[in-house]
């Protein structure tokens, strides 16, 4: 009897594993094809977003760069015109921590630069404006650096950052699948959403705990998101906060409903290298008003 058993077992096994494998080989797999050096494209700065042209379907697209999405994430309407096909719809984090459907599809080829992504996995959901994202899912290419001062993006095949140097963090990342730094304020750690997407510095939920004030709030301009436009409070920080050796003092935050979380204004002099591979974030940075490093204070 236990011998059946056995070989019931190990018939199971081998029916799964031929299985897996004729899935496998019906994939298309992603294929990163990326000349010697590193590849680099402008970045568009306006409207409080990041923005850059790559080309798809042969015409180039503007595409916002936005590390608050789990991953590349397309229009309908682009999806539609490129004829690609709409796979099972899951939860994905499309920008501040919100979540939404969106279908999984394969892009059969990106073209970024002298770049060439093929059999890409991407989503399709609602945008409003953009014909797609570059999500955290476009990190795992290479070694991603945005320079914002330079207004450059820039992408390296090789190399990788190393743990515990000067001006290097850990990402975290939950389900979500979304990069976050931890920063110390009020004497807590948080953690922060690192999101490109946001045109704000500093944004903290009114709702849940916040940083001490050093006044009132007081309304700010209208701010723009991919979460929709939003005219959060403003108040500044009681409290310097520090990244590692990095501290950002006379903070102005946004007090505005969504995740917690970093956003481009307050990276707007910085230099910003991504290596999703190890979950590493390095930030260079040069902010004489903003930011300085903290004597004595490691990284």
């Amino acid at each position: 009897m236990k011998r059946f058993l056995w070989l019931g077992f190990l018939l199971a096994v081998l029916l799964a594993g031929a299985g897996w494998f004729m899935l496998r080989q019906s994939l298309p797999l992603a294929r990163l094809d990326l000349p010697a050096g590193t590849v680099g494209l402008p970045l568009d700065m306006s409207g409080g977003q990041l923005a850059v042209e790559l080309t798809l379907g042969g015409r180039p697209r503007r595409f916002l760069v936005d590390t608050g999405a789990s991953d590349i994430v397309l229009s309908p309407a682009l999806a539609e015109e490129l004829g690609l096909k709409r796979g099972e719809e899951i939860p994905a984090t499309l920008s501040l921590g919100h979540t939404g459907l969106a279908a999984r599809t394969t892009l059969p080829l990106l073209v970024f630069g002298t770049c060439r992504l093929e059999n890409q996995p991407a989503l399709i959901a609602p945008l409003a404006g953009p014909d797609g994202l570059l999500g955290w899912g476009f990190f795992s290419a290479g070694l991603v650096t945005l320079d914002l001062p330079g207004k450059t993006l820039s992408l390296s095949p090789g190399g990788s950052l190393r743990k515990g140097a000067p001006g290097v963090f850990p990402c975290t990342t939950g389900q979500d699948g979304v990069p976050r730094l931890t920063v110390l304020c009020d004497g807590a750690a948080r953690d922060l959403l690192l999101d490109t997407g946001s045109g704000f510095g500093f944004q903290f939920d009114p709702s849940l705990p916040t940083p001490r004030l050093a006044g009132p709030a007081k309304p700010g301009p209208l701010g723009t998101s991919l979460a929709g436009a939003l005219r959060p409070s403003l108040a500044r920080l009681a409290a310097p906060v520090q990244l590692g050796a990095l501290q950002f003092d006379h903070v102005l935050a946004s007090l505005a409903p969504g995740e917690s979380s970093l956003g481009l204004e307050a990276l707007r002099s910085s230099i910003l290298t991504l290596d999703r591979r190890s979950a590493l974030a390095h930030l260079a940075a040069d902010m004489p008003l903003a930011l300085r490093l903290v004597p004595g204070r490691k990284a």
